[in-house]
């Protein structure tokens, strides 16, 4: 499973209508808004003058995988902080200035950036490590969205883009695992697959399609055939929210094989 945990963003800079439309499209795909737990970003939340605070809780990874590499493709500066997650890595900030590759700083739990003694030694020199420092605190600029991109370009009030900018609702998108038949016994599939304890439908004859129940204790209790629970494995492991079963599908070599 992947690892989630709680983070922020803040983008500013002059920002074009056409690029603030797909900016807010990955807004609304990372389900941000403008306070921890706050309803849904909205173009009337944007403040005159402020660069723009996102929050969300369960990031993946704490990274915005769909707003932060459209901030960097088009120079758009931002500050991300994201919380730790335990055994895997600890609390950063990263800076993206609009120019050059984005910085990753180690921080502390309360969110200020640090250096340890093998990166005293790299920069080498107390006016290097307060420059380093410095830099961690970049403050991003006010966020100006204007009608084209260039000088003399037109500014979009907040109101304005509220009445103009319609964002569709987020998809919602499943992935599926397939698999062949041949992963799962003739007697799972004639006597327990009719009888399967969560949802699963018949695929007509070819085979079955079988949601990727989270609950253990109904998917490792005892009757779950054994290839059942592996192929849950493999399937929570690969993101997917179902499994189709198809005599036709691709087999894999960490599942078993049957003979029909």
């Amino acid at each position: 499973m992947v690892d989630r945990v709680s983070a922020s963003i803040t983008i500013g800079g002059t920002i074009s209508h056409a690029l603030w439309k797909s900016l807010t499209v990955a807004i609304a795909a990372e389900a941000l808004s403008t306070d921890w737990d706050g309803e849904p970003f909205n173009d009337s939340d944007l403040t005159e003058g402020q660069p723009l605070r996102l929050y969300a809780h369960e990031v993946a990874n704490g990274t915005f995988k769909e707003l932060e590499p459209i901030c960097e493709a088009h120079g758009v500066p931002f500050v991300r902080s994201s919380y730790g997650f335990t055994g895997q890595w600890g609390p950063e900030k990263v800076v993206f200035t609009g120019t050059g590759d984005p910085v990753i700083y180690p921080c502390s739990e309360d969110g200020t950036p640090y250096v340890d003694r093998a990166k005293i030694e790299a920069l080498g020199s107390l006016a290097a490590v307060n420059a380093y420092l410095d830099e961690a605190d970049f403050a991003v600029p006010p966020i100006v969205i204007t009608n084209e991109a260039g000088e003399g370009a037109s500014v979009v009030t907040p109101v304005a883009l509220a009445q103009a900018v319609h964002v569709p609702p987020p998809l919602e998108i499943a992935r599926m695992l397939a698999l062949s038949t041949r992963h799962m016994s003739p007697a799972t599939a004639a006597n327990w697959m009719p009888h399967c304890p969560w949802t699963c439908f018949d695929k007509d004859d070819y085979g079955w399609f079988m949601h990727v129940c989270d609950d253990v204790g109904i998917t490792e209790a005892k009757g779950v055939p054994a290839e059942i629970r592996s192929a849950i494995h493999v399937a929570k492991r690969e993101n997917c929210a179902w499994i189709m079963w198809d005599c036709d599908g691709p087999q894999i070599d960490e599942l078993p094989e049957y003979e029909w």
